[in-house]
């Protein structure tokens, strides 16, 4: 076989694979617009996109006095409840018919929040918030991974230093890897109520980290600015891993099913807007040149292959 003839099959195969990986790419984008007000987002059997479950206290919303683009989500929780079921929303994505992320492919997650002034979100220890849950081949359960945030005033030990520092206000974690990342500047970086905010999380899937020769890492933004950036998270546990299903909120730690629990500290709501999970690279760019999909920087030319699902 001469030279020209292995070129060409191998300038095929390449042309067939990235045909496929483009043909796999994805976007579940939801603006909350199209449900009737006061219905559960959960509400199945319609044309746009919906929770799969736990999503029992969340409805569309007017949004009153802060709407964006027409509808959001108004989302509730109970005091002292953990509201299991009820506080926030899953998606599992065979239920889109999108396929399940594995190793290899790129994820963006991104939602506008906006907890309304005097909203506490104070937790023990801290509030799930934006989640990516994995598991084996065999669907057996192998963690998430998990975007927090953590409670103001809070303190932790710091075993380099020797000494109690302030909770930073986030924290990120591949649950059975368990490598806790602090993150975020308690002077500038706290979730501020009364304002619509931006929160964004890049994953790269992978079973090795960057730091290990693979490329797994994981990129965090709010309102356009990158609080971090992690190149040791092992966001997936195996070569044949995947993510199955996304996660906003779920439930509140330290709540109680019968209510008893010392936190939630009181009946309150909040709302989220735009919710979008893609693998489509998005075309616009922070200020480093990474893309994302929210709050541009520069902004070139159109993604390909966009798919709303």
């Amino acid at each position: 076989m001469n030279i020209k003839c292995i070129l060409s099959i191998f300038i095929t195969i390449m042309i067939m694979f990235f045909i496929t990986t483009v043909s796999h790419a994805w976007t579940i984008d939801m603006d909350f617009n199209q449900g009737p007000l006061g219905r559960s987002v959960e509400d199945k059997g319609n044309s746009y996109p919906v929770f799969s479950d736990a999503a029992g206290g969340t409805v569309y919303s007017d949004c009153a006095g802060i709407s964006q683009d027409g509808q959001c989500a108004k989302m509730n929780i109970n005091k002292g409840y953990d509201g299991w079921g009820t506080w926030g929303g899953r998606l599992n994505f065979n239920e889109r018919g999108v396929s399940n992320p594995v190793v290899g492919t790129e994820v963006w997650i991104s939602v506008k929040l906006f907890m309304p002034e005097g909203f506490d979100y104070s937790a023990i220890p801290w509030l799930k918030f934006l989640r990516l849950h994995t598991t084996s081949s065999g669907k057996s359960n192998e963690g998430y991974n998990d975007l927090y945030i953590t409670t103001i005033g809070e303190k932790y030990y710091d075993s380099v230093l020797k000494k109690n520092l302030l909770q930073p206000p986030f924290f990120f974690i591949k649950e059975q890897q368990d490598l806790l990342k602090r993150f975020g500047d308690i002077n500038l970086d706290n979730p501020v109520t009364g304002i619509w905010e931006t929160y964004e999380v890049y994953l790269k899937m992978d079973y090795r980290s960057v730091t290990t020769g693979g490329t797994s890492r994981v990129r965090i933004w709010k309102n356009g600015k990158l609080l971090a950036e992690f190149n040791d998270i092992q966001t997936l546990n195996s070569a044949i891993s995947q993510a199955d299903s996304f996660l906003i909120f779920t439930y509140w730690n330290g709540g109680k099913p019968d209510g008893s629990g010392a936190v939630p500290t009181k009946d309150q709501f909040l709302f989220i807007d735009d919710l979008i999970i893609t693998t489509d690279k998005p075309a616009r760019r922070d200020i480093s040149g990474n893309p994302m999909i929210g709050d541009v920087l520069i902004v070139p030319n159109s993604p390909i292959n966009l798919q709303i699902n």
